[in-house]
């Protein structure tokens, strides 16, 4: 199913770990050594209990964080308060993810899927237009959740390591590939476009928009037309004869209520 695959990299955002296999030579096991590793079904029992009250915590103190960014911010948020609002000692948290900047993207990976399931009931014209349907729904549920998005975004670029702004910024750009992907696949844009090229180009934009909007210098409707503008400005040279000028009606459209939006701000 398409929507499935364009949402592919998202929703498969999980590290493939290898496999190593014993080949002819290994040695055999004996009939003990077997016996010991058989487990019973009460310490099979026991096992998945401890995994299910483990998986319990995770998700309680990833509710519990969303609550205090959402209420807090940024600047009001720290491990020793989750833990105490959690119920929880200091230590779980991190025995549990390591630390706040990975704590705080299994947070935001967990608007990543209600993010992807928007996507996949939305019934986009075409796979070109799919791009810019992408940036309304992200601003819409910037828009809802402001001060939630504002906050986990000021911590994970202002705070996080190199491997953690990877895993913001690798996914996203992974993700805009696959759609401009499809739309060479579906001769929306030119086959000469470098689909990776170009998608990273489009995560760049994205990136750099969202910035401007945790500052406080864009309001979600300015980001949404900001970003849309630049998507459009960059798909226009590689686009086809029949999608030309749909991209350029785009960019005269979205140049429009930038100015309208900008003028407006500067009024006030």
């Amino acid at each position: 199913m398409p929507d499935q695959a364009i949402c592919g990299e998202i929703e498969n955002n999980s590290r493939i770990y290898s496999r190593t296999t014993w080949g002819n030579s290994a040695p055999a096991r004996s009939p003990r050594a077997h016996a010991m590793k058989k487990i019973s079904p009460s310490m099979a029992a026991a096992s998945a209990g401890k995994e299910k009250a483990k998986a319990d915590r995770r998700r309680k103190i990833r509710q519990q964080a969303r609550l205090m960014m959402e209420e807090f911010g940024h600047d009001g948020f720290s491990m020793r308060s989750l833990a105490d609002k959690a119920g929880v000692s200091q230590a779980t948290p991190y025995n549990l993810f390591g630390s706040k900047n990975a704590l705080l993207l299994s947070v935001y990976n967990d608007d990543i899927a209600e993010f992807t399931q928007l996507l996949l009931a939305y019934q986009s014209a075409s796979t070109l237009e799919r791009l810019f349907d992408v940036l309304a729904i992200s601003a819409d549920l910037f828009a809802r959740k402001e001060k939630f998005y504002k906050a986990m975004m000021h911590t994970l670029n202002s705070d996080a390591s190199a491997e953690l702004r990877a895993g913001l910024r690798d996914p996203r750009n992974a993700f805009y590939a696959q759609l401009v992907k499809d739309c060479i696949r579906n001769h929306e844009l030119i086959a000469q476009a470098n689909s990776e090229i170009v998608g990273r180009a489009l995560g760049i934009v994205h990136g750099a928009v969202i910035t401007d909007w945790v500052a406080g210098e864009l309001s979600p409707k300015l980001m949404l037309e900001e970003t849309s503008f630049h998507f459009a400005m960059i798909l226009e040279a590689f686009a086809t004869d029949e999608t030309r000028q749909l991209l350029r009606n785009r960019l005269l459209r979205h140049q429009n209520n930038i100015a309208v939006l900008t003028a407006r701000k500067t009024a006030t």
